[in-house]
């Protein structure tokens, strides 16, 4: 009997093992499951817990592109000498201004020295007519400033129009004035006085626009060069148009000489904008 009842508590802790293995691999598990969601899942809540969320990232705003075109100009130049050395073409200016005719040095070596601008061919030859009178030897020839579309940055809409009427005021009024001139050459006097007339109240109007906008931060520079551009046109025309109205040597060589600073200036402008 007693060798039955410890062969029978033998048999039953047999029975009983694969039960604890079987609890054990149950707990086990629990274990690992606990720590896969405490570590992965909750983790990731707690951190992000009370975060702003990220926002998309927005696509780069483009820049918008506004294209001008200028009209090509034709105009004729009256030349009194072109020099290697620029003390021989200030001599030759003073003694220009001295005889009662504008004078202007453009460009370098050569040192060309110019007397006037016109519209057309037969307004320069009266001009030069004049200069052969007095001893000197003048050059008729045609010079022409080609047309062109330049592409510039301009975010702000509102700005575009002034931009866009400034340069082309500009294009307008450079062969207006010179225009101007063969009516004064050709013996046109009320032509003169109209048209000059004219281009000065149309460069003030759009100069004075000009200089009280705000540009964009992104054309401040460009923006400073035509307002001083239009500035300086604007003056010559009043130059011009003060001329056509009284007469006089003093007048006609400061009006003569600042228009072709002018057309120097517009185009050393037209050089630097974005083709």
């Amino acid at each position: 009997m007693g060798g039955f009842h410890v062969r029978h508590k033998r048999q039953l802790s047999t029975r009983k093992l694969p039960l604890v293995v079987f609890l054990a691999g149950l707990a086990l598990v629990a274990v690992l499951s606990g720590y896969v969601l405490e570590r992965y899942v909750l983790g990731s809540f707690v951190a992000t817990k009370g975060k702003a969320p990220t926002p998309p990232k927005e696509p780069a705003a483009s820049t918008a592109k506004t294209e001008i075109t200028v009209p090509a100009t034709s105009l004729w130049r009256v030349q009194v000498g072109a020099f290697s050395s620029k003390d021989q073409a200030d001599k030759l200016v003073t003694a220009l201004k001295g005889k009662g005719f504008g004078a202007y040095i453009s460009g370098a070596d050569p040192y060309r020295v110019l007397a006037g601008v016109t519209k057309t061919k037969e307004a320069a030859q009266k001009l030069s007519d004049q200069l052969t009178k007095v001893g000197y030897k003048p050059y008729v020839a045609e010079f022409k400033q080609a047309a062109g579309s330049f592409a510039v940055a301009l975010v702000d809409q509102a700005y575009v129009p002034v931009f866009r009427n400034g340069i082309l005021s500009m294009a307008d009024a450079v062969p207006a004035e010179a225009g101007a001139w063969d009516s004064y050459y050709l013996g046109k006097k009320t032509d003169f006085i109209s048209t000059s007339t004219g281009v000065a109240a149309t460069l003030a109007n759009v100069a004075q626009k000009m200089t009280t906008t705000a540009p964009p931060k992104t054309i401040e520079a460009l923006h400073a060069a035509l307002s001083t551009l239009l500035q300086k046109a604007s003056t010559n025309a009043q130059d011009i148009k003060s001329f056509a109205e009284k007469g006089g040597q003093d007048l006609y060589v400061k009006a003569t000489t600042s228009y072709l600073e002018v057309i120097e200036a517009y185009d050393r402008f037209l050089a630097q904008l974005p083709k």
